[in-house]
């Protein structure tokens, strides 16, 4: 593949535009797991409580 031409400089451009665009910091994938687990976690413990307080009214 030749190194120049006009493909190679829109791919540098987009390339170089992209890199400008996306500076903010992406979390690892063990902090979105973390995440993804509290998050799961906290849901389980909101149904828990519902359903204890359903047991307690209802029961």
């Amino acid at each position: 593949m030749a190194e120049g031409g006009v493909v190679a400089d829109w791919q540098r451009m987009i390339e170089a535009r992209f890199a400008e665009l996306s500076t903010f910091d992406q979390p690892s994938r063990g902090d979105m797991l973390m995440h993804h687990v509290s998050r799961a976690f906290g849901i389980g413990a909101l149904v828990a409580g519902y359903a204890a307080v359903a047991w307690f009214f209802f029961g």
